[in-house]
């Protein structure tokens, strides 16, 4: 299986709306219109969709792959660097678009992560705007962004898992690149199934983790790491309160 775009868009999806960077009171008030029309825009799978090729997903409503191609209007990678003043990535396959085929993975620009979590900190500071979001939050990434907390604590929180998939992942990508993935995959198995078990879905749990050996391996763990708790404080704080 493909992996998933993973927590790129979602985070993409907020740094459109992020009026922190903004120096005018014009420029804010673009933002913030952005990140409005973002929600009010924000399109799903219609009845009879069918474009799973386009999509490089058959598994539509489930991860990031899908989302990002059915709002790749509001996401694009080229908007969002023309935004932010900053590429997403500092190399890798993509470009002004996803490049959802290549075997290799693209190693984000700590330099936009920064930035995005300054610009977040400000637009989650406005309460009117979080009531606003926290529907959308709800239903379309809570329970991914569980997925990201869980596999977090067992990727990157413990040292010695940490190294050890860092070490399996260099190893399958030295023997067969266009294979890593999926055998990054079979690697976390027996960890994706325990928590299959406690209703997560299988296949975002699975990637989340991989997605976890990465950031590791592009040195953006940490950066990622404040993202998602400062995403989760806001929005699923009760989540925080539940033992791993």
């Amino acid at each position: 299986m493909k992996l998933l775009l993973k927590i790129s868009a979602f985070a993409i999806m907020f740094c459109l709306s992020a009026p922190g960077f903004a120096q005018s009171k014009k420029e804010k008030t673009e933002f913030k219109k952005t990140a409005e029309s973002i929600l009010k825009d924000w399109t799903e799978a219609p009845d009879g969709f069918n474009e799973y090729e386009q999509a490089n997903t058959y598994l539509i409503d489930l991860g990031i792959r899908g989302k990002y191609y059915l709002n790749k209007e509001l996401l694009s990678l080229a908007k969002v660097a023309q935004l932010m003043g900053e590429p997403v990535y500092k190399s890798g396959p993509h470009n002004k678009e996803m490049n959802l085929t290549s075997g290799s993975f693209g190693n984000y620009n700590p330099k936009f992560l920064k930035k995005l979590q300054s610009n977040l900190t400000v637009l989650l500071a406005d309460k009117k705007f979080v009531k606003k979001a926290q529907p959308f939050y709800d239903k379309q990434l809570k329970k991914y962004l569980q997925c990201f907390w869980h596999s977090y604590q067992y990727v990157i929180a413990i040292e010695s898992n940490k190294k050890a998939a860092v070490t399996a992942y260099n190893s399958f990508i030295a023997a067969n690149a266009s294979e890593a993935s999926y055998n990054m995959q079979e690697h976390f198995r027996d960890f994706t199934d325990k928590y299959e078990s406690f209703d997560y879905d299988w296949y975002e749990m699975n990637t989340s983790a991989v997605f976890w050996v990465r950031r590791a391996m592009d040195g953006t763990d940490k950066e990622f790491s404040s993202l998602m708790r400062l995403m989760i404080q806001t929005f699923d704080k009760s989540f925080l309160l539940k033992k791993d």
